[in-house]
């Protein structure tokens, strides 16, 4: 009884130290469209991925949900052509940043890019919303979070 508590408690420890060493990783690019303001921009075409297996999550939704506890660094560009186009990086229901991507660029699209460095905890999320309707060119615009620690 003692020997398979034992175990069990190893075995548990064994998890959570995984936990903390997984490489996970990967970079997704947009879909091109309208995103309404304070919608999610949906990064759903993923062109690297590792040690990720809820990969249905990201192509649906858009946002990256953590399976594993650690420190974590997000690097978000979007491309516009929109007059005043922005964007903000969420952690969870927190924002975390804000990007401005343009003044009036008349009929010349720019891109805005944001990086942020957080821990997230199993189960937290981050997603990328629009900060005013606007048009996002999604072979510009790209999406990456590795684990750093």
């Amino acid at each position: 009884m003692a020997r398979r508590r034992l175990e069990e408690t190893v075995t548990a420890l064994q998890k959570k130290v995984n936990s903390y060493c997984d490489f996970v990783g990967y970079t997704a690019t947009a879909n091109s469209g309208s995103v309404l303001s304070g919608k999610v921009i949906k990064f759903t075409n993923i062109k690297t991925s590792y040690g990720i297996t809820n990969k249905s999550t990201l192509t649906t939704s858009g946002t990256f949900k953590a399976q594993h506890s650690g420190l974590y660094v997000v690097g978000v560009t979007v491309n516009s052509k929109t007059n005043g186009g922005a964007f903000k990086i969420f952690k969870n229901t927190l924002q975390i940043t804000q990007v401005y991507i343009s003044g009036n660029s008349g009929t010349v699209d720019q891109s805005g890019t944001g990086f942020i460095v957080v821990e997230l905890g199993i189960g937290d999320t981050i997603s990328v919303k629009s900060s005013k309707t606007m048009y996002v060119y999604g072979t510009y615009s790209t999406f990456t979070v590795a684990k750093i620690k």
